[in-house]
């Protein structure tokens, strides 16, 4: 699209143009511009505004807008949002809007000790679908980002109750065990990023679920454990959503791969 320099005001050097096309909401686009006839620049990524217009929850005593799903109770006091679990099943509360693309960022930290032997999963749901649920309390529909207390993370996507290691259970360095961990997911259509710490640890691509909740949850064992979580907030997909060094480690190159531990949902050795 080539626009008029007519569109551009001399006094305050500034230019404005609304094209005809409208956009689709809750949808990712790119733009470029270019200066006369002179060279494009980088793409910009960006999206439509979600209709709930996203959430800013800093758990200082209130959790609004979060509802506990299947499992044990969500409490909330002055400072974290948590949960102590229940035995060999999965506890997770979402925010109760659907959301399509954006940048979703939570602060946790897992409170807990191996326990049988294994280390157990945290981390967030995206894209749930809060109306089926497994015996031990999982989402049938659903993306999953885990990491456990042993250096592990994982990706994974439950739709129709069929379970998918998007990513098996990999040893990552951007862990901050038996600490707080900021974890982070970009999701713009059928893209998917993932961040620990920013660090970008894997990006794929997916497109079995293209919209739904997003949440918090842990799965533990027979010791009483607890997840904690700081805050959680989610908004659109800018150019901001990315980290500055989009390099994501060596080890995570693969889009699939055959690690040593198990790929279980619930915990990796």
């Amino acid at each position: 699209m080539i626009v008029s320099s007519s569109y551009c005001n001399a006094t305050t050097n500034r230019c404005s143009y609304t094209p005809s096309v409208s956009l689709t909401s809750n949808k990712g686009y790119q733009w470029r511009a270019a200066a006369g006839s002179g060279a494009f620049s980088g793409w910009m990524a960006f999206s439509t505004s979600t209709s709930s217009g996203g959430f800013n929850s800093q758990f200082n005593g209130s959790s609004v807008g979060w509802v506990a799903r299947p499992g044990a109770s969500w409490p909330v006091t002055s400072a974290v949002y948590y949960t102590n679990g229940m035995t060999d099943k999965w506890s997770t509360a979402s925010y109760n809007a659907n959301f399509n693309n954006f940048t979703y960022t939570v602060r946790m930290k897992r409170v807990d000790t191996f326990d049988d032997g294994y280390a157990y999963a945290s981390g967030l749901i995206v894209r749930g679908l809060p109306t089926a649920f497994y015996a031990g309390n999982d989402w049938k529909n659903a993306y999953r980002f885990l990491y456990s207390q042993n250096g592990n993370f994982s990706v994974w996507k439950n739709v129709g109750g069929v379970t998918t290691a998007l990513k098996g259970w990999t040893t990552t360095s951007s862990i901050d065990l038996n600490n707080w961990n900021t974890l982070k997911v970009v999701a713009n259509g059928s893209q998917l990023r993932f961040y620990i710490n920013n660090v970008l640890v894997w990006t794929g691509s997916d497109s079995s679920l293209i919209s739904g909740q997003v949440g918090v949850g842990m799965y533990r064992g027979v010791t009483v454990q607890s997840l904690q979580v700081d805050w959680a907030t989610l908004g659109p997909v800018t150019a901001a959503s990315y980290e500055p060094a989009e390099m994501i480690e060596a080890d995570q190159q693969e889009f699939s791969d055959n690690p040593s531990q198990p790929s279980v949902p619930e915990h990796s050795r």
